[in-house]
């Protein structure tokens, strides 16, 4: 194969033997992960090995793709990347299902907080503890990895992504505190796969 396109998740778990046997073969990598702590580990721990492979490696291609497009607009209103010193993202969820695999990935999503890029170091916190009061009404703060892709564009710059309706952001804080609790995540992912097999 020539690319690898990995819709296994959640990636924390199933996605460094499929992303390592990619790089291996020399074939270019694409996953639909929404989990951030692996977006990070990518960049982290495989980046060079794909560098030297000479393929791609193109994690979270999803609802990523949007706000990667609506920060490279407003960029270009400002002069380019480099003049970018706040990025405040916002995501309205309406209606949506969650797939099982989705589920499970929420596991990761919640335990692992949520990234806040400044001048491009990385920081992790609990979701829903901050807000900002955006044109289309308050949001908070969320996890999706974008913060993570984006700080590689924008490295000036101070990134957070917020989930609307901000009510959202507040049932995240108390899952995650309460999953953050000793052995509560090892639980919570086996509940995730009970629910799948069922």
């Amino acid at each position: 194969a020539s690319v690898v396109v990995s819709c296994a998740g959640p990636y924390t778990h199933l996605g460094p033997p499929v992303l390592a046997a990619a790089i291996r073969a020399g074939a270019s990598y694409v996953d639909c992960s929404g989990e951030p702590r692996w977006v990070a580990r990518i960049a982290d721990e495989f980046e060079r090995d794909a560098v030297a492979a000479g393929v791609a490696v193109v994690p979270s291609l999803g609802l990523g793709v949007a706000t990667d497009l609506a920060c490279g607009v407003a960029a270009d209103e400002l002069g380019g990347a480099d003049a970018v010193t706040q990025l405040l993202c916002a995501i309205h969820i309406v209606a949506m299902r969650p797939s099982v695999a989705t589920m499970r990935s929420t596991v990761e999503l919640v335990a692992g907080g949520a990234p806040i890029a400044d001048r491009g170091s990385i920081s992790w916190k609990l979701a829903g503890t901050r807000s900002h009061r955006f044109a289309t009404g308050r949001g908070a703060l969320f996890t999706p990895p974008d913060a993570v892709v984006l700080a590689r564009a924008y490295r000036n710059a101070h990134i957070e992504c917020h989930a609307q309706p901000a009510l959202l952001g507040l049932g995240l804080a108390v899952s995650g505190a309460l999953w953050r609790g000793p052995g509560t995540v090892g639980g919570k992912r086996k509940l995730a796969a009970r629910i799948e097999t069922h």
